[in-house]
């Protein structure tokens, strides 16, 4: 990739970008055709240059540029195409926000949340708690630095009933969080997600409820299986291993991802529990319905917990549209219906308009944003 960013910012890449820009507008005339080949020649030039054997397919030129640049550096080489196209977050920003219905342009979300604690507090987890005096709560010293919180034990950790007293953190829309739980096990919380746990492990199993969507690396305890309740509608049992639950209630289906180890998934009524293995991915649709799908592109489906937006070779955009909803806490508005699928990745940590930008080179929508609300029309022209 940075090879390729070189060669575009050299003599011939100004001229190849304004030729790749038209073509991704869609706007040309019969007298642009002079150029669309030599932007061809400039494109196989590169090609040559880091020996990609392709043949040339006839027909749509967009399509044949499309599927040249895709061979040459995939999925993150589009994206920086797009940026490149676009002059940078200013000129994308102009764009989007001086459609005559737009008036700002949301900031991406960032590590914040709520722990909810059983003596009534409530407690906002944000940056301007780093490096304060930790929390104490039910003989524990929480730890509240960049963006996370861990758990050191200084006592019982019992209520004074003998019940193990349960804490509970949730994130907002716009809002991520990681935590580490007394026995060690990482989480990260994507937006709109919650964990409850106890304040400690004891007895012979470990049980925390999620909802919305969480990744964890489970603490190895042979001893101590692992549970999670996922939103009261099946339980994952791991000893020690890396997953990702996806709960949104508005998706259509509970995803659990597997990338190491072994888990097992089952339902609170239903057949027996489905033993995934690393790769797979089990998904429980509204209806009851369950499906295994095998070879998952798993760092896909945890780009979010990397700070990507990451929709793969193709994503409906309705999906890709929650997603925005939840990480910019903006609300989605359709002028009619609008379908089709998105490929691609994107940092989630730029503006809004960016990732419209990205979407709208799609051909699939155009885009305003108004005091929250992002607007999805069919596209312009």
């Amino acid at each position: 990739m940075e090879w390729l960013i070189n060669e575009l910012n050299g003599p011939e890449g100004s001229r190849l970008i304004n030729i790749l820009r038209q073509k991704f507008s869609d706007q040309r005339s019969e007298n642009d055709m002079k150029e669309w080949e030599d932007g061809e020649q400039i494109l196989g030039v590169l090609h040559r240059r880091m020996g990609i054997l392709e043949e040339r397919r006839r027909g749509s030129r967009l399509q044949w540029i499309v599927r040249s640049m895709a061979a040459a550096a995939s999925l993150a080489i589009g994206i920086f195409l797009v940026t490149k196209f676009t002059g940078g977050g200013d000129a994308v920003s102009e764009k989007i926000v001086s459609s005559g219905r737009s008036s700002s342009d949301p900031r991406p979300g960032y590590d914040k949340a709520m722990l909810i604690l059983p003596d009534g507090r409530n407690i906002v987890l944000d940056t301007t708690l780093s490096g304060q005096a930790p929390i104490l709560a039910d003989g524990l010293t929480i730890q509240v630095s960049n963006g996370s919180i861990g758990y050191g034990k200084k006592g019982g950790a019992v209520a004074s009933d003998g019940q193990i007293p349960f804490h509970i953190v949730k994130t907002p829309r716009g809002g991520q969080y990681r935590l580490t739980l007394a026995d060690g096990t990482e989480v990260w919380l994507n937006s709109a997600s919650s964990i409850q746990y106890p304040a400690v492990f004891n007895g012979t199993e470990r049980r925390v409820r999620v909802t919305g969507e969480a990744y964890f690396e489970v603490a190895h305890d042979k001893g101590k299986p692992y549970q999670v309740d996922v939103d009261g509608r099946g339980v994952v049992e791991v000893l020690g291993t890396r997953f990702n639950v996806n709960a949104y209630q508005e998706e259509t289906h509970l995803g659990v991802t597997l990338l190491e180890g072994s888990v097992r998934f089952g339902k609170p009524e239903g057949s027996g529990p489905v033993r995934l293995v690393p790769g797979q991915q089990l998904r429980l649709y509204q209806d009851g319905r369950t499906r295994l799908l095998s070879g998952v592109e798993t760092g896909a489906v945890i780009a979010w917990k990397d700070g990507k937006f990451n929709f793969g070779e193709g994503m409906e955009i309705s999906e890709v549209m929650r997603q925005i909803s939840r990480w910019y806490d903006v609300d989605i508005r359709y002028e009619g219906p609008i379908s089709g699928h998105v490929g691609g990745s994107i940092s989630r940590q730029v503006r809004l308009s960016r990732v419209l930008e990205m979407i709208e080179i799609a051909g699939l929508a155009s885009f305003s944003i108004q005091e929250g609300v992002v607007t999805v029309a069919k596209p312009k022209g």
